[in-house]
Protein backbone atom coordinates (compact mmCIF):
# COMPACT_ATOMS: atom_id res chain seq x y z
CA UNK A 1 0.00 0.00 0.00
CA UNK A 2 1.36 3.41 -0.90
CA UNK A 3 0.05 6.90 -0.27
CA UNK A 4 1.20 9.72 -2.51
CA UNK A 5 0.98 13.44 -1.75
CA UNK A 6 1.16 15.56 -4.86
CA UNK A 7 -0.06 18.81 -6.33
CA UNK A 8 -0.14 20.83 -9.51
CA UNK A 9 2.00 23.96 -9.36
CA UNK A 10 -0.42 26.85 -10.00
CA UNK A 11 2.25 28.94 -11.74
CA UNK A 12 3.66 26.31 -14.09
CA UNK A 13 0.85 23.77 -14.27
CA UNK A 14 3.43 21.03 -13.65
CA UNK A 15 2.73 18.03 -11.46
CA UNK A 16 4.84 17.89 -8.27
CA UNK A 17 5.41 14.91 -6.02
CA UNK A 18 5.59 16.11 -2.39
CA UNK A 19 5.83 12.87 -0.44
CA UNK A 20 5.24 9.14 -0.40
CA UNK A 21 4.41 6.77 2.43
CA UNK A 22 4.31 3.03 2.08
CA UNK A 23 3.29 0.04 4.15
CA UNK A 24 4.69 -3.31 2.98
CA UNK A 25 3.63 -6.62 4.50
CA UNK A 26 6.51 -8.73 5.77
CA UNK A 27 7.06 -12.48 5.85
CA UNK A 28 5.00 -12.56 8.99
CA UNK A 29 1.57 -11.60 7.65
CA UNK A 30 0.81 -9.69 10.86
CA UNK A 31 3.73 -7.27 10.34
CA UNK A 32 4.33 -4.47 7.86
CA UNK A 33 7.28 -2.20 7.19
CA UNK A 34 6.67 1.55 7.10
CA UNK A 35 8.60 3.94 4.89
CA UNK A 36 8.11 7.68 4.39
CA UNK A 37 9.78 10.14 2.03
CA UNK A 38 9.02 13.87 2.00
CA UNK A 39 10.69 16.37 -0.33
CA UNK A 40 13.10 18.77 1.35
CA UNK A 41 10.94 21.83 0.78
CA UNK A 42 7.89 20.16 2.39
CA UNK A 43 9.67 18.87 5.50
CA UNK A 44 8.49 20.35 8.76
CA UNK A 45 5.03 21.15 7.40
CA UNK A 46 3.24 18.09 8.83
CA UNK A 47 3.15 16.01 5.65
CA UNK A 48 5.22 13.17 7.13
CA UNK A 49 3.02 13.17 10.23
CA UNK A 50 -0.12 12.88 8.11
CA UNK A 51 1.33 10.09 5.96
CA UNK A 52 2.36 8.08 9.05
CA UNK A 53 -1.02 8.69 10.73
CA UNK A 54 -2.92 7.44 7.70
CA UNK A 55 -0.65 4.42 7.23
CA UNK A 56 -1.18 3.43 10.87
CA UNK A 57 -4.94 3.68 10.25
CA UNK A 58 -4.53 1.36 7.25
CA UNK A 59 -2.47 -1.07 9.34
CA UNK A 60 -5.18 -1.14 12.00
CA UNK A 61 -7.94 -1.67 9.43
CA UNK A 62 -5.92 -4.53 7.90
CA UNK A 63 -5.66 -6.10 11.39
CA UNK A 64 -1.87 -5.94 11.42
CA UNK A 65 -0.12 -6.59 14.73
CA UNK A 66 3.03 -4.52 14.25
CA UNK A 67 4.36 -1.70 12.10
CA UNK A 68 8.15 -1.68 11.73
CA UNK A 69 10.42 1.11 10.48
CA UNK A 70 14.18 0.95 9.88
CA UNK A 71 15.55 4.44 10.50
CA UNK A 72 19.02 5.85 9.96
CA UNK A 73 20.23 7.11 13.32
CA UNK A 74 20.91 10.54 11.79
CA UNK A 75 17.32 10.91 10.53
CA UNK A 76 16.04 13.10 13.36
CA UNK A 77 12.75 13.92 11.60
CA UNK A 78 11.76 10.26 11.33
CA UNK A 79 12.91 9.53 14.88
CA UNK A 80 10.71 12.39 16.06
CA UNK A 81 7.75 10.88 14.18
CA UNK A 82 8.44 7.45 15.67
CA UNK A 83 8.42 8.96 19.15
CA UNK A 84 5.26 10.95 18.44
CA UNK A 85 3.40 7.81 17.36
CA UNK A 86 4.73 5.73 20.29
CA UNK A 87 7.04 3.40 18.36
CA UNK A 88 9.55 1.56 20.57
CA UNK A 89 12.96 2.52 19.16
CA UNK A 90 16.01 0.27 19.62
CA UNK A 91 19.34 -0.40 17.95
CA UNK A 92 19.19 -2.41 14.73
CA UNK A 93 21.70 -5.04 13.61
CA UNK A 94 23.13 -2.36 11.32
CA UNK A 95 25.27 -0.01 13.46
CA UNK A 96 24.06 3.12 11.63
CA UNK A 97 20.36 2.43 11.94
CA UNK A 98 17.62 1.95 14.47
CA UNK A 99 14.50 -0.15 14.38
CA UNK A 100 11.18 1.33 15.45
CA UNK A 101 8.27 -0.97 16.23
CA UNK A 102 4.69 0.05 16.87
CA UNK A 103 2.71 -2.68 18.60
CA UNK A 104 -0.87 -2.16 17.45
CA UNK A 105 -2.29 -4.40 20.19
CA UNK A 106 -3.52 -1.82 22.66
CA UNK A 107 -1.35 1.12 21.56
CA UNK A 108 -3.02 4.37 20.59
CA UNK A 109 -1.35 6.65 18.05
CA UNK A 110 -1.59 10.44 18.16
CA UNK A 111 -1.64 13.02 15.42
Amino acid sequence: MALVADRTDPQTGRHELLGVGRLTRQRSPEDAELGVLVTDRCQGAGLGTELVRRLIEVARSEKLRRVIAHILSENQAMLKLATRFHFAVTRDEDPVSLIAILDLDGRVSVA
